[in-house]
């Protein structure tokens, strides 16, 4: 069944450490001119189920913290993992797993709303394998290296490159996929992800992505079209998938619910 959604603008934001705060969330007429824009600067002419995908990411209102004209950055990638680590699967079960840990704040950010998670995080620990074009700026290989972090046994953690690693942990682990999330940064890391576990999305998977898109419309992530989101629409096309939009921030995340 789908999961249930809790209602995000009750939620609160009193234990929230406030940070950089950012000038005015984009208005939805904004943002599906530039985007619809962008996309066919990249494709020519969109395809339908393309076009219609990302109609129905900007019709859903965003989650952010604090106000529409000057938000919290911090505050609201926070939300938005409490969004997700809230939701009710119907006691469905499956492995919740993350692919780009990095320093680990998102899975500090999951367990704390969802203290009985089980995870398991994938990262390289090496920085990004290859240059990664965000539009303002050109990552290079080796950016963003930090050292692995250290939980408790509620996470397991699987060191190597997403290509190496994801194979030998379907060897280890049967069942489906609760939740996904996809932070590897690149194109080529969430194609790697989604292609190796399509066995293991079935329906009611719920898929979060952190730079699908630009729904901030800021320089940076102005080259989204050849990232996840060409990732998402080839998985769909490639393995006749169909997803659901279940939500989306004011930066640049959103998830789906997988249907088929």
């Amino acid at each position: 069944m789908t999961p249930k959604v809790l209602d995000w603008k009750s939620l609160s934001i009193t234990n929230i450490v406030m940070a950089k705060s950012i000038r005015q969330v984009k208005s939805k007429k904004k943002i599906r001119e530039s985007l619809t824009n962008k996309l066919r600067s990249y494709r020519g002419t969109t395809p339908v189920n393309e076009q219609e995908l990302l109609e129905n990411f900007i019709n859903l209102d965003p989650i952010f913290a604090g106000r529409e004209d000057k938000f919290d950055f911090n505050g609201t990638r926070e939300q938005w993992i409490k969004f997700h680590a809230e939701l009710d699967f119907e006691n469905r079960s499956g492995h919740w797993m993350e692919f780009g840990v990095r320093e680990g704040t998102t899975i500090e950010q999951f367990l704390r709303y969802r203290p009985e998670a089980h995870i398991h995080g994938f990262d390289s620990w090496e920085g990004l394998p290859e240059a990664w074009d965000v539009g303002n700026k050109v990552y290079q290989p080796g950016d963003m290296a930090v050292p692995m972090p250290k939980f408790d046994s509620r996470v397991e953690l699987h060191k190597g490159w997403f290509n190496d690693t994801i194979d030998p942990w379907k060897a280890k682990h049967e069942g489906p996929i609760q939740l996904l999330h996809v932070d590897g940064d690149l194109y080529s890391s969430a194609n790697t992800v989604l292609t190796k576990l399509n066995d293991r999305i079935v329906r009611d998977t719920v898929i979060i992505f952190d730079e699908i898109a630009n729904w901030r419309l800021a320089g940076k992530m102005s080259e989204w079209c050849n990232g996840e989101w060409l990732a998402l629409v080839e998985w769909i096309e490639k393995f006749d998938r169909k997803v659901e939009p279940l939500a989306r921030s004011c930066l640049n995340q959103a998830s789906v619910t997988v249907i088929k």
